[in-house]
């Protein structure tokens, strides 16, 4: 598209293309969270004017997620907790609540509960909201799009 739209050269897309870079999901990259976390706090807490750091519970709390929705799942979460933190540090109480409490997710609440029960009980817990919905169950919002069409969720 920004070829098309003309901020990428064409034949640099090419050159670049050359050789496929894979890179792992974060949570199969548990050593690269903590100095990405660290990074984006003087990021986003520098864009807001103000100086912060982890607590050491905020960076156990980090390192516990899965982080389905991989970097920028972790730099909203960064994002939310210099919004709603009071102090210079970032403690557990000021991370989003998914981070703190995720649920696990949805095939292993199936074999327990009933997946259609485990995903209604999710989407009543986030408002109906999809994306917080399928973050918290840690899959795709198209994956949880189509349990709930299975389950008769969906409108």
């Amino acid at each position: 598209r920004a070829i098309v739209e003309g901020r990428f050269r064409e034949d640099l897309y090419y050159r670049l293309r050359v050789v496929p870079i894979e890179i792992p999901p974060l949570r199969s990259r548990r050593e690269d969270i903590e100095p990405l976390a660290r990074f984006l706090l003087v990021r986003v807490s520098a864009q807001h004017g103000r100086e912060l750091r982890f607590s050491a519970d905020a960076i156990r709390a980090l390192l516990r997620y899965s982080w389905p929705g991989n970097v920028r799942e972790l730099e909203n979460a960064i994002e939310y907790a210099v919004a709603v933190g009071r102090g210079q540090t970032i403690q557990p109480e000021d991370l989003p609540l998914e981070v703190l409490e995720p649920s696990p997710p949805v095939e292993r609440i199936a074999a327990t509960t009933g997946e259609s029960h485990a995903i209604r009980e999710a989407l009543e817990k986030h408002h109906w909201n999809r994306e917080a919905t399928a973050r918290s169950l840690g899959i795709g919002r198209t994956t949880l799009w189509r349990k709930m069409r299975e389950c008769g969720l969906a409108g």
